[in-house]
Parts: C-alpha cells; structure tokens; sequence
C-alpha cells in the first residue's frame, strides 16, 4: 500500500481525538466536496486533534492527484492511502479504520457531505463519551427523534428504535480500541452487512448502546450505478442477522416480527418494485426465496402481488400493526454543549440514501409521491 502524509501526521498521531475516515473507489467528483465539507469547518471546531483518513481502493478516475492536491490545501489534516489493486469494498472500509490514530473512528461515505457545524458536535460528542465509550450510531435525524440522542440498553431497543437504519455505513463508527481485527470484521462479508454485524456485536459486548438522532449530514446522489439485490441483502441477508440475536435472547420474537413488518413495507418493496429502477438494483427469480423469512406475516402474499402490479402504494407508516412501543422519554439526554455554541433542532428526516451496502438510499422522492399506506395485517 502506498501513503502520502503530511508532515505534521506524526504529531497527529499523538493527540488525534477524532478520525474521519473515508473509504472510496473512483468517486473522485463526491470526495473533493466531502472532504472541503469537512475542512472548512476545522477553524470553527475549535479543535486540532481532528484527523481525515482516506483509504483509496485503486481508484483510476484521478482520485490519487486529487488527494495530493488536497493534502497540500489542507496540511497536516489529511493522510491518504492508495491500495496497490482493488480489494473488496468492505476490506477497504476496515483498512481505513485500520489507519486512523484517533481514540474515535468515524466513517464517512464519500457521499456525505457534513452539514455546518457538524465537526464541532461530533468533537463534543465523542469527549462527552471519552471515559465510558459506549458504542454509538448516528441516525442522522431519520424517523425524527426530537432527543439529541437516545441510552439504549440492549439489542432489542436499539432495533425498535433505528429499524433497518443501523445497516447505513454513514451512522457507524467505532472506538479504536473496539476494532476488531479484519478476520472477524470481514468474516461475513458475503452478506454486505459487516457494518451492522459489528455494530450488535459491540453492542452486546457492552450492554448498551448511545444513538445520535441530530441531523449532521446532507447527502451527494452518487448517480445510476450498479446496486445489489434488495430483496436478498433486507429479506435474507439482514434477517439472518437478527434472528442470530432472536436466538440467545437479544432481541424479542415480537421485535422481529415488527421489524419484518417495517423492512418489507418501507424498505424492501419500494425499492424493488420502483418501476423506473433509478438505482439500478439488481432483480432475479429468486425474490420470493430470498422473502421466505417474510411469508408467514399476514396478508403478505396479497401485499406483495398488488406492490408488483403497482395496485397499491407503499410509504412509511410509524403505526403498522404489530409495532413495539415507543420508548419512554427516560433514554432521551442532551449533550453540555461547548460554551456559547448553540445547536438549533433539527428532526426532518434525509431521504434514506444511495444503493449499496455503504450508502443510504434515496426513497424520499418515492415516498412523498405516494398517498395510501400498506399495512400488512391491517
């Protein structure tokens, strides 16, 4: 692997608080805008123990000379590393992990863009955590949680509360001395899905888990590109993973159950029976296998048949039946902001994001053009 560092990396290796790290592959024209996003809010931060970590899996569309052009704007805030030949998006995601020095590891897509004073939140987020490091997940103002952030005490809540969202690369982060090492964070990778399977991995090692509701990023559209199978990834994929907690007493059968309800209605068949495929998923004659798990939900045969011949719209529904209950107001908590900075609210919720395992996906402009909700079991 090659690197180009700055020269003042080896002082930040000493006293970095908070690394951002960012994989990416031949998006050259989203990372330029994501990393500015970020250093040009390292002034108003006010702190210098702040890290971006670029890990570029052989990115042939100019990445490399625009890191290098970066590096030199930005001194002493940038290290970037070049694989020597492609490796699989999910190594590259631990690679970059795997790089950074500071005491909390932040993934960003390249994607996303950080909204106006976002750093300078995030830095009083991880030193209010610093001693007692909970794992912790960022919602990004989605389903609209007015709490700055959320105590959660088990698996069981955590799923009630973020749904299918804890499967968004951009939320996740770790604690760098939580990184596992890459065999055990890759072992499942054929899943996609080795952001979420360490992310309850954590969580059950520690007991709990801290979810960050406030809206800290914008998203860039990547563009039409070539996706995954939905049905396979949420229908199959991310099912297997929960049942894994159903099993030793993680998570409730009543929460899977509901959680079946939310991924099939507002997740899985939006986007795979979105006629004009904007996101370009891939669909075989394998869905109904990949749904097997989804079958024995009431009504689901009728749903399914109306949301393929478009007889029916889907959007989000926070009441479909069968849902746990809300959690009480006594998880919710306010960070001590930093003196004189004022956070304004902000509970509207991004459309979920881009279209693969790393992004969220956009269905915002799905949903709004809809106007009957689908509740199955209603």
């Amino acid at each position: 692997m090659n690197a180009i560092l700055t020269s003042a990396n080896q002082v930040l290796a000493k006293m970095t608080k908070l690394s951002i790290c960012i994989p990416t592959f031949n998006r050259v024209n989203l990372l330029i805008p994501c990393v500015n996003s970020i250093a040009g809010q390292m002034d108003t931060a006010g702190h210098p123990d702040i890290e971006i970590v670029i890990s570029d899996n052989a990115s042939s569309d100019g990445t490399e000379e625009a890191c290098r052009m970066l590096c030199q704007q930005h001194p002493g805030l940038i290290l970037y590393f070049r694989q020597a030949k492609i490796i699989q998006a999910e190594d590259n995601f631990w690679k970059v992990l795997s790089l950074a020095n500071g005491d909390y590891l932040k993934v960003i897509n390249d994607t996303i863009l950080l909204k106006p004073g976002a750093l300078r939140l995030l830095i009083d987020i991880i030193s209010f955590h610093q001693d007692s490091k909970p794992p912790l997940f960022f919602l990004n103002g989605n389903l609209g949680h007015k709490a700055l952030g959320n105590r959660l005490a088990n698996i069981d809540q955590l799923i009630r509360h973020a749904s299918y969202y804890i499967t968004w690369w951009g939320g996740y982060g770790t604690w760098k001395n939580d990184l596992t090492s890459q065999e055990l964070f890759c072992k499942n990778k054929q899943l996609l899905l080795v952001q979420t399977e360490d992310l309850l991995r954590q969580v059950y090692a520690k007991g709990s888990v801290t979810v960050i509701n406030r809206e800290l990023f914008a998203m860039q559209h990547p563009g039409r590109k070539s996706g995954y199978n939905v049905a396979k990834v949420f229908g199959q994929n991310y099912l297997q993973i929960l049942k894994n907690y159903v099993g030793n007493g993680q998570i409730s059968k009543e929460t899977l159950e509901a959680e079946k309800h939310t991924v099939l209605t507002r997740h899985i068949l939006p986007l795979h029976f979105n006629i004009n495929n904007e996101n370009n998923f891939e669909h075989d004659a394998n869905t109904l296998v990949y749904l097997d798990d989804f079958t024995t939900l009431k009504n689901f045969y009728p749903i399914y048949r109306q949301a393929m011949t478009g007889s029916i719209n889907l959007e989000p529904d926070n009441t479909h039946d069968g849902s746990p209950p809300p959690l009480t107001d006594d998880t919710s908590f306010v960070f001590p902001p930093s003196s004189g900075t004022r956070y304004p609210i902000t509970i509207t919720p991004e459309s979920w994001r881009s279209n693969n395992s790393h992004n969220q996906t956009f269905l915002g402009r799905l949903w709004k053009t809809q106007g009957i909700r689908a509740r199955i079991g209603a």
